[in-house]
């Protein structure tokens, strides 16, 4: 029996044996293969890296494309994952859309949610809404960070929005304080407004590669 899922279904795993195989995103070129046999031939790299490379938004904006009303966004496997959240790891999903790099790590969603985020990462990526590309770091895929987006548009206020930009920003700020102190621990600095713990950053290495 194959089972898909978006969320990683260790229950499976573990009372019956299941062998787990990941599906990551599609290649450019198997994305361009895809929109090629729904749309006909033609340059669909624009549209494959739009849709993030992701089969379900490939599939969803071929349809449109097509002329076609029977496919829509409603009731997809994101939203119903998004939707089967609990309300904390739902505020972070949204909130991190702020985020402007590629990737960010569980102290910077901390400081931008205030909260411990690490456990409600680990909810995300079990959903599959976000991706842990190394120990220690997560990101979106581009079509999820969009969705995100739209969602905290919606459900959060702009007042919650700037805190959160704020908080993040601080977060960073601080970052660069700490890296200052231990690479150039002689040069005077002048007073931060930053407030907030500094990210965990314990040696001089640690400050170059931060």
């Amino acid at each position: 029996m194959i089972v898909t899922s978006r969320d990683d279904l260790r229950g499976l795993i573990a009372m019956n044996g299941a062998r787990t195989v990941p599906v990551d995103v599609f290649t450019p070129s198997e994305s361009t293969s895809l929109l090629s046999k729904l749309l006909g031939p033609g340059d669909h790299a624009e549209l494959a890296s739009r849709c993030g490379h992701l089969p379900l938004a490939l599939r969803v904006a071929a349809a449109y494309l097509a002329g076609r009303d029977d496919v829509t966004i409603s009731g997809s496997p994101i939203e119903l994952a998004y939707a089967a959240l609990p309300p904390a790891p739902q505020r972070l999903f949204r909130l991190l859309s702020l985020v402007p790099g590629p990737d960010f790590t569980p102290e910077a969603a901390s400081a931008l949610a205030d909260v411990d985020a690490e456990g409600l990462l680990t909810v995300l990526a079990i959903a599959n809404l976000v991706v842990s590309v190394v120990p220690g770091r997560f990101r979106f895929h581009d079509e999820l960070v969009r969705y995100a987006a739209a969602l905290r548009e919606e459900s959060d206020s702009p007042a919650e929005q700037q805190a959160a930009w704020t908080a993040l920003l601080n977060h960073y700020m601080r970052g660069v304080e700490r890296c200052a102190e231990l690479l150039y621990p002689g040069i005077v600095r002048l007073p931060s407004p930053a407030t907030g713990p500094a990210p965990r950053i314990s040696s001089s290495a640690e400050a170059l590669a931060w």
